[in-house]
């Protein structure tokens, strides 16, 4: 499994945003997935039965409400919408940034 290492944040207030642009991943978004927990996420795209790419984040800044959090695939990007437990800033998308 590859590790994806690029992505941004973006906070808002009742949630943050998680980005990962690649190009054409639009056209995989059958075989892309993401688990949620309270604090953390796995964002997993199958590219081939043997071949996958994987972002994980075990340690998110604060907690989260799973049920509500999202994935949303694009043309050429993954946003993720993880709602916020309670409305605070977060400065770091990690604990350990």
């Amino acid at each position: 499994m590859t590790k994806i290492e690029r992505y941004s944040f973006l906070d808002e207030k009742k949630k943050v945003k998680v980005y990962v642009e690649i190009e054409g991943i639009g056209a995989l978004e059958e075989k892309i997935s993401c688990d949620f927990g309270t604090d953390s996420f796995e964002l997993v795209i199958a590219d081939t039965e043997s071949t996958k790419r994987c972002l994980s984040v075990d340690d998110l800044s604060r907690p989260i409400d799973p049920d509500r959090s999202k994935m949303t695939v694009k043309p050429n990007k993954i946003v993720l919408s993880l709602h916020k437990d309670t409305e605070t800033t977060w400065y770091n998308l990690r604990k350990s940034s």
